[in-house]
């Protein structure tokens, strides 16, 4: 059985991951570009538009029928079309593939739930394809480990790529680009074994067909810095689900045996780097401001979220590097103190 191993690196601690699992159905919203050069191209739209469409009953035996409705990527199914180019946006450049008829693109931005370990970028897959999918991501951290790894460099996308095949196996697990494609992986899920080697010529065309343009960056995204962790409780935080006006703070706890409880509350500020320094966001509100005297319970074997909105205190944001500061109060067996701890994101 292919196997694939997976080290992300995320403030300081080695992680172990790995993916199986059948896809969702889901809904997409896009715009439709002009064509170029007799291409039709999709793009996401701009008020982030992937839906999901949960529970949706499917013929047995394929949960991807579509009975001439508007597929994922836009196009009629059985509609004639050699291929389509399909871009996701993203805070570090967008990426585009061509995608041949026959196959589907689940555009998946960032802090998509489906992602495997990327920060954006596609799934993608034969039609009629029940389980299993390609992964192809942007990665601001990846790494790979473990036993019976063998690895080749071939060229792909116009630069040099590394293929990883695990214990002897005939089907591929990753492949990372390499020089102006840096950061770019492609991963197969551990559930492709159906499909992966009658399709490896078609996969790695895809694959080949990958333009990254680091200059058309959009969106935003949580990015990690050491003042993320608060190493004497073994708490970190990170932002997600960000937008010019709000974050939403996720508070992990990644070794529960500090003996004490945790908590914080809605005060919060915004910081904008300006070089080396941190500065405050100038106040939108005028006149006297609060927050109120709430407290949250920190969960100490799960993760805590809460969602910041700062719109009435700062206004909408302009693009750049910015951190929220919270403030997380411990009391317990020889912890009686306050920590301030800030969640990092970017803006383009």
């Amino acid at each position: 059985m292919k196997k694939i191993m997976l080290c992300t690196i995320l403030s300081g601690t080695l992680l172990l991951t790995a993916c199986t699992g059948k896809r969702s159905q889901v809904i997409v919203d896009r715009e439709l570009a002009e064509p170029e050069n007799g291409t039709t191209i999709y793009q996401q739209s701009e008020e982030g538009a992937l839906q999901s469409e949960e529970d949706e009953q499917l013929p047995e035996g394929n949960d991807r029928q579509n009975d001439g409705k508007v597929s994922e990527t836009g196009m009629e199914s059985g509609s004639p079309s050699a291929e389509k180019a399909v871009t996701q946006q993203g805070p570090y450049g967008s990426l585009t593939v061509m995608i041949p008829d026959g196959w589907q693109c689940d555009l998946l931005p960032v802090d998509d739930e489906r992602l495997m370990s990327g920060d954006y970028g596609f799934h993608i897959y034969p039609e009629g394809a029940e389980n299993g999918y390609v992964e192809l991501a942007y990665h601001t951290w990846f790494g790979v480990c473990g036993t019976g790894l063998v690895q080749e460099e071939i060229t792909l996308a116009g630069d040099t790529a590394s293929v990883g095949y695990y214990d002897g196996s005939a089907d591929w697990s990753f492949v990372i680009y390499q020089g102006k494609n840096e950061k770019i992986v492609a991963l197969a899920s551990s559930d492709t074994e159906g499909w992966l080697s009658e399709y490896q010529d078609q996969i790695m065309d895809i694959l080949d067909s990958l333009q990254y343009d680091p200059y058309e960056q959009s969106g935003a995204i949580g990015v990690y810095d050491p003042d993320s962790e608060i190493s004497s409780l073994e708490i970190a935080i990170s932002a997600k689900q960000i937008s010019k006006t709000q974050a939403t703070v996720v508070i992990r706890q990644y070794e529960p045996e500090i003996d004490a409880e945790m908590w914080f509350g809605e005060e919060f500020q915004l910081e904008k780097r300006d070089g080396d320094d941190w500065i405050a966001v100038p106040l939108a509100a005028k006149g006297e401001y609060g927050f109120n005297d709430i407290a949250y319970m920190i969960s100490l074997d799960d993760t805590t979220e809460h969602e910041y909105n700062w719109e009435w205190l700062y206004g909408s944001l302009a693009p750049g590097e910015y951190r929220i500061g919270i403030r997380i109060y411990a009391r317990g067996t020889g912890v009686d103190e306050e920590y301030p701890v800030y969640a990092h994101f970017i803006i383009r």
